[in-house]
């Protein structure tokens, strides 16, 4: 599996070139995922490979995620429609690095299925500031672990009201995106 970086400007194979920063590889292909702002088809085939050749190790996933989001920042732009574009193609890398790089765990003995509407308010709650404090995530893990846990086939549904939700709260103004 081969790719081009385009901070260094080779053609790398994460195996012949183990001396290549794998966070630069990670934000190089971040930035090129986003460059219009959405993911087609054969961008999301190259996505599951580039995640397969990877081989993330399990203490740089949430790295990888977070990541997902800080380069997606350097897209922002003042058009709400634009931003929202943007933020739907994280949630599919965050999806595509979960599916493809960890293992769930056994769900809670009260674990089900997603209620949408009671998900959907909760999150609402906690983007209504546009910021969650330590209050809010202690709500948060109180809210996934022990009042309304997903089931493992109710995850993405999850993540996607999440996603859903904060796309009612993205406006024009690129600064308080």
């Amino acid at each position: 599996f081969f790719f081009f970086c385009l901070e260094s400007g080779h053609l790398i194979s994460k195996e012949l070139e183990p001396t290549i920063n794998m966070d630069t590889i990670v934000v190089d292909f971040y930035r090129r995922i986003y460059a219009d702002l959405k993911i087609d088809s054969e961008e999301a085939k190259e996505l599951k490979e580039f995640l397969d050749a990877l081989n993330v190790p399990p203490d740089k996933i949430i790295w990888m995620r977070s990541t997902a989001f800080r380069i997606a920042c350097e897209s922002l732009t003042d058009s709400r429609e634009s931003n929202i574009t943007l933020l739907r193609t994280v949630n599919y890398i965050v999806h595509s690095i979960e599916t493809n790089c960890l293992d769930p765990k056994d769900p809670a003995l009260n674990a089900g299925p997603v209620d949408s509407d009671v998900y959907s308010e909760f999150y609402r709650g906690l983007f209504a500031d546009l910021k969650i404090d330590r209050d809010e995530s202690q709500e948060l893990y109180k809210f996934f672990k022990e009042t309304n846990p997903p089931d493992l086939a109710s995850l993405s549904k999850a993540r996607f009201l999440a996603f859903k939700v904060g796309c009612e709260f993205v406006s024009d103004d690129r600064d308080a995106n």
